[in-house]
């Protein structure tokens, strides 16, 4: 024992030991945390990305369709059991964000400080409209 306190390159070594250990302690859970959040912010952006090419699918696909083949149906936020009418983009979307959320592991929520007249009476929260700010702020990426 007398030999190990003794050893300046020994006491060195400990030390050194010991500093990485706590550094370790301290660095693994935050670069955790910072790799889960990068994550969860990419698959977040995959999601937005395909309900955008859900949204624009439809409106190629179909809103056209109708509009240049004259059919007699028309598009609604009301649309339910009418046969005559189809859902607006914005509302299938948010119908479909309704579906996936009930189905799936995530919550998908659509909203915007500039709501069509069927959401204006919608109210935001306090962390709808920072996640609004953060979006601005951001530029949509």
């Amino acid at each position: 024992m007398n030999f190990f306190l003794k050893s300046k390159i020994l006491i060195s070594i400990w030390l050194l030991f010991f500093v990485i250990l706590i550094s370790l302690f301290i660095l693994i859970p935050y670069i955790t945390e910072k790799n889960i959040i990068d994550l969860v912010i990419q698959n977040n952006k995959h999601m937005v990305n395909q309900i955008k090419l859900t949204r624009s699918y439809y409106v190629q696909n179909v809103v056209k369709d109708i509009e240049n083949n004259n059919y007699d149906i028309t598009f609604d936020s009301q649309h339910k059991n009418d046969n005559k009418k189809l859902p607006l983009p914005a509302t299938m979307i948010h119908e479909l964000g309704d579906i996936f959320s009930k189905e799936g592991d995530y919550k998908y929520k659509t909203y915007s400080k500039f709501p069509f007249k069927n959401r204006l009476n919608r109210v935001l929260s306090k962390n709808d409209k920072k996640t609004l700010e953060e979006i601005k702020k951001s530029n949509g990426v």
